[in-house]
């Protein structure tokens, strides 16, 4: 029996009609697809909102088209799985024209590794808009941890994935999610999570230690059997791990010049994300201008394992 409190896809008929109010003209989101086909074993999304649903095309680039003359210089495509859009690579191409309109940036999220192929890859490559910084989801590093997930990949293959991508794009900076304590998640297991961030050394990652979601294959079917205090510790380990690949990558950019979008201004400081999205902190500009939306060019001077820090050229 479906929960009472499902959506049913007609209650989403009218989700790609809403015209919503921006807070920031500069940076905006455009919504793509809905709901989700993966059933992940912990996750509550095909569930709550439904099938996977693709927005028609043609609407999402005239609202791109619409945004962009409106001011906006990033848009964001949005999708519990983005990349599996239909025609996804198409899309890119036909919104990446409006680079000539003004577009300087274009961004998605989130993907998955099942539809990351080699022409999306080429694509990414190769478009003006197309920021160097992808958000590809692993959750686990180990194969029988995956499976238990329902996670359609293997180790092996999103490592494949990764090299890919550096390889065509080589100043790319890659961030991931990972669960640790996922039912049955032994120490070997959590091993094999921590092997492979010390192998791909993620710019950034998003840890998060397993609870059950009412509803859900695992909730059902599955034991949540590693105890808090386990789960605790595996993430507060791996959160050393990904703070010391964080800096890692970061001191890499010290003396490099980064393009950065400006989205926060205060009587101290300029705070923006670069292409690569990193948050970029300036102490030295002209405080009597008006600096949101402006896009610079800085030097970076100095690294946090989450900022950087640079002045302005």
């Amino acid at each position: 029996m479906r929960p009472k409190w499902r959506l049913c896809e007609t209650d989403l008929d009218g989700y790609f009609e809403i015209a919503p109010k921006t807070s920031n003209k500069y940076q905006v989101s455009v919504p793509i697809m809905t709901g989700c086909d993966k059933f992940c074993t912990y996750c509550i999304v095909p569930y709550a909102r439904g099938r996977e649903k693709s927005r028609p095309l043609n609407g999402i680039v005239a609202e791109c088209k619409k945004l962009v003359k409106a001011g906006a210089k990033e848009i964001t495509l949005l999708g519990q799985t983005v990349n599996s859009y239909s025609t996804f690579v198409k899309l890119l191409c036909e919104i990446d024209k409006l680079h000539s309109k003004g577009l300087n940036r274009l961004r998605f999220m989130s993907a998955h590794p099942k539809d990351f192929s080699d022409d999306l890859i080429k694509t990414l490559s190769r478009l003006k808009t197309i920021c160097p910084y992808i958000h590809l989801p692993v959750q686990s590093g180990s194969n029988s941890c995956l499976r238990r997930m329902n996670r359609p990949y293997t180790r092996e293959k999103y490592i494949e994935i990764i090299k890919k991508i550096r390889k065509a794009i080589p100043n790319c900076a890659i961030s991931t999610d990972i669960i640790v304590g996922f039912c049955g998640e032994t120490e070997k297991e959590f091993k094999d999570s921590c092997a492979l961030y010390e192998e791909l050394h993620f710019d950034m990652a998003y840890l998060s230690q397993y609870s059950t979601r009412k509803g859900t294959f695992a909730a059902k079917k599955l034991k949540d059997d590693v105890p808090k205090k386990i789960k605790a510790e595996r993430w507060h380990y791996l959160n050393q791990v990904l703070k010391k690949h964080s800096l890692a990558c970061n001191k890499k950019y010290i003396g490099q010049t980064v393009e950065v979008l400006i989205e926060k201004q205060t009587a101290k400081e300029l705070i923006g994300r670069s292409r690569e999205y990193k948050e970029v902190h300036i102490r030295e500009f002209d405080k009597k201008k008006k600096w949101i939306g402006e896009i610079i060019k800085v030097k970076v001077e100095n690294v946090r394992e989450w900022e950087l820090y640079g002045d302005k050229l």
